[in-house]
């Protein structure tokens, strides 16, 4: 084969374009680094045509254009997986969608010291008073860590669920 054809269209497999897209702007998000942002930038510009023509048929890279223009967020909760404050904090964030908000969970102790080596911003969020803590991020800002569940809610803008 002399050439490589890869697909523009997202059809019953998303395209690599799509999907790369996609992980390039998750990657900007968690670490900042402003060579993803301009990476998926260039996708998405390079898909322009097929965006404003043909949406219908790139839905994952039009999802990746509204990631794009969104103001994403962060929501880490460091605490022990298994522990019922850490799955009370994890219910709130799972309990409505939201396709702009990264969530990482953090578990303390020598797994939260090598991904701080990734993502340094993680390496200073602890538990507060030894219960599982969230902390809400808009470009790597942080509101006040929480510890409560219906705080976490308002932090996060929503009204506790019925």
């Amino acid at each position: 084969m002399l050439i490589r054809l890869k697909e523009e269209h997202d059809g019953a497999e998303p395209a690599a374009t799509s999907v790369g897209t996609l992980n390039l702007l998750t990657l900007f998000h968690l670490s900042g680094d402003a060579q993803f942002h301009t990476r998926a930038q260039h996708a998405i510009t390079s898909m322009g045509g097929q965006l404003a023509s043909a949406g219908r048929g790139v839905p994952l890279m039009a999802s990746a254009l509204a990631t794009n223009l969104a103001e994403a967020r962060q929501v880490v909760i460091v605490g022990n997986p298994l522990a019922d404050d850490t799955r009370a904090l994890q219910a709130v964030v799972a309990r409505r969608y939201r396709p702009f908000t990264l969530v990482v969970p953090v578990v303390p102790g020598e797994a939260q010291r090598r991904l701080a080596e990734r993502l340094p911003w993680i390496g200073a969020m602890t538990m507060v008073h030894g219960r599982a803590t969230a902390y809400v991020c808009r470009a790597f800002a942080c509101e006040a860590p929480v510890t409560d569940p219906a705080t976490l809610e308002e932090q996060l803008g929503e009204l506790p669920a019925e």
